[in-house]
């Protein structure tokens, strides 16, 4: 599951970045990255599907899309797991502020600096994936991924704030 795993690698990256200095003494990103490896259990499986009560009136439900993609299909080993990291942190670093007004565009009543930085710096990773895509993928999938690392890191509501908010610009994709 390299893909999901690049994309918690980032999150996890990009969070940190929100914090620390890149020189400071205390913060190295490899040591994230050591501790990602030594935690995280290889899964392969098919995205989950999203629960009726986690959806709003934005949301996508991904049991209405057919033909999702596994993250099983885009495993090409390790290598591919760091180049998906690094395209994530570097693009998301670089258009940091364009994603903050797409997210803001989207977030009626929400402005980014009084949203959980979880919720943000995964909604940072959604859009860089949509507006920058490495290689294409249906939103479906980027939805769902960030749907699964807003429960992993966000708050109670994370999951349902952040498919709200993508689900929304998804739908102006159609």
């Amino acid at each position: 599951m390299s893909r999901h795993r690049a994309r918690r690698r980032a999150l996890k990256i990009l969070f940190s970045r929100e914090f620390h200095d890149e020189m400071d003494i205390q913060f190295t990103e490899t040591e994230i990255l050591a501790d990602d490896d030594e935690t995280i259990v290889d899964r392969k499986s098919e995205p989950q599907a999203i629960g009726e009560e986690e959806l709003d009136e934005n949301a996508v439900n991904l049991s209405e899309i057919e033909d999702i993609r596994t993250e099983a299909d885009s495993d090409e080993g390790e290598a591919d797991t760091e180049k998906y990291c690094e395209y994530l942190v570097e693009t998301v670093s670089l258009h940091h502020a364009e994603l903050d007004a797409l997210i803001r565009s989207f977030a009626k009543g929400w402005e980014p600096g009084r949203m959980n930085m979880a919720d943000k710096t995964v909604m940072r990773v959604a859009f860089c994936e949509f507006v920058y895509p490495q290689d294409p993928l249906a939103p479906a999938i980027i939805i769902n991924e960030a749907v699964r690392l807003a429960k992993e890191f966000g708050g109670v509501r994370s999951s349902q704030f952040v498919n709200g908010i993508l689900g929304a610009y998804a739908r102006t994709l159609a």
